[in-house]
C-alpha cells in the first residue's frame, strides 16, 4: 500500500458516519446444501451499507461537491459535474456494448481525467474519494466484522466478487479497519469489476472466480456466494454451480426475486449478519 493509498484511507476513516440499515422484514429461511469451503461476498449492500441515489441530507450532500469543486477549482457546477460523470460512463458503456461487451465497467478515474485533463492521477482520484463520500457514504454492516473473524477462524477461503471502482478496496480497508488479507481475504479471490472490464451479471465474473477457486483446490459447488441482488449476485451465481444467500440487510439496497426472469431459487435468505453466521455453523 502506497503513501497515497494510506493518505486517502485515512480520508475515508475521518469523513465516514454510521449509517444505520433499513430493516426489510423479510423472513430467513433455507439452508446450505453441503459444507461450505469458501464464501464469496458481494461489497455493496453486503458488506456495507451504502447510500444510493437517494441521498437522506441532500443539501448537505450539495455543499460538500461545492466545497470539493471550490477547493479543487473545477470548471463546473455541482450539476454540471454529476451530469457530466452520467454522461461520460454512459457513452464509454454503449461504446464498449456495441463491441460485444454486453456489461461493461468503466474506470471512473479515465471518466474524470477525461472530464478534467492535464490533473496529476494522485488528484483525480482523491477528487473521486470525496466526491464518493459526499454523494455515496458507505458503513459496515451490523456484525459483518465478528462475522468475518468467525469464517477465518474457521478457515474458510474468503473472496469478494462486486462490482466496484479502485476506491472499494479502500473502503473496506478503512472501514472494516483492516486490510483485506489480514481479515482473512485472498487476494487472487477478489474480484473486482474495474479490474475485469466486466460487471455483474455478467457471466465473465463468476466464470473468472470458479477458475480462481479451482486455482485453489476449491469446486465452485463447495463455495457460497452472498450477495444483495437477486439478478447480478444469486441468478449468475446458482448458474455457475455456487451455493447462494440473498443477503436482505438494507431495505435501501435489497433487491429481491423477480419471479418472472426464472431466476434460479436461492439457497437461503438472511435479513442479518447473525443469520448468516448460525447458517453456515449449521452446515460446518
Amino acid at each position: 500500500m502506497d503513501q497515497s493509498e494510506d493518505s486517502l484511507v485515512s480520508l475515508i476513516r475521518e469523513r465516514s458516519r454510521r449509517i444505520r440499515p433499513l430493516p426489510t422484514a423479510v423472513k430467513e429461511r433455507g439452508r446450505l446444501p453441503r459444507t461450505p469451503c469458501g464464501v464469496l461476498f458481494d461489497v455493496y449492500g453486503t458488506l456495507l451499507a451504502r447510500i444510493g441515489s437517494t441521498h437522506p441530507n441532500p443539501a448537505r450532500m450539495m455543499d460538500d461537491v461545492e466545497g470539493l469543486i471550490s477547493r479543487y477549482r473545477l470548471p463546473v457546477t455541482a450539476s454540471e459535474l454529476e451530469d457530466g460523470i452520467q454522461e461520460a460512463v454512459a457513452k464509454e458503456r454503449s461504446a464498449r456494448k456495441a463491441r460485444g461487451n454486453a456489461y461493461p465497467e468503466v474506470r471512473i478515474e479515465l471518466v474524470w481525467s477525461r472530464l478534467f485533463p492535464n490533473r496529476p492521477q494522485e488528484e483525480i482520484r482523491r477528487m473521486i474519494v470525496e466526491y464518493e463520500l459526499a454523494c455515496h457514504p458507505a458503513w459496515p454492516m451490523p456484525g459483518s466484522r465478528g462475522l468475518l473473524r468467525f469464517l477465518a477462524l474457521r478457515g474458510l477461503a474468503l473472496g469478494i466478487v462486486s462490482n466496484a471502482q479502485f476506491y472499494t478496496p479502500l473502503f473496506l480497508r478503512a472501514l472494516l479497519g483492516a486490510n483485506l488479507q489480514e481479515l482473512g481475504f485472498s487476494h487472487s479471490l477478489c474480484l473486482y469489476s474495474f479490474d475485469i472490464g466486466v460487471a455483474k451479471p455478467g457471466h465473465q465474473v463468476f466464470d473468472l472466480a470458479a477458475q480462481r477457486l479451482r486455482g485453489v483446490g476449491i469446486a465452485a459447488g463447495e463455495v457460497v456466494m452472498i450477495g444483495n441482488d437477486q439478478r447480478s449476485d444469486i441468478v449468475p451465481g446458482a448458474r455457475s454451480g455456487l451455493m447462494t444467500v440473498h443477503a436482505a440487510l438494507d431495505r435501501r439496497s435489497w433487491v429481491p426475486a423477480r419471479p418472472q426472469e426464472g431466476a434460479p431459487r436461492t439457497d437461503a435468505v438472511i435479513s442479518s449478519m447473525r443469520g448468516l453466521q448460525t447458517l453456515i455453523e449449521e452446515a460446518l
